[in-house]
């Protein structure tokens, strides 16, 4: 189970930042930090939105007896 996780982890971190430096050669560094960080808020905007979409429901109040 956790090779996976560190897998998982890696892959997260490796990907973007290779593809990045692949991509700064082709355009200015502005450019590419402009579109990683767009590209990186759009995913937290995404996955905050499917937390709070599936989030537990609340449970129903005690009453007084």
């Amino acid at each position: 189970m956790m090779p996976a996780f560190y897998i998982a982890a890696y892959g997260s971190l490796s990907v973007p930042a290779i593809l990045a430096g692949v991509v700064v050669s082709a355009i200015s560094l502005q450019a590419t930090f402009e579109i990683f960080g767009s590209v990186d808020a759009a995913i937290g905007v995404v996955v905050a939105f499917e937390a709070w979409l599936t989030r537990p429901a609340r449970p129903a109040p005690r009453t007084a007896q």
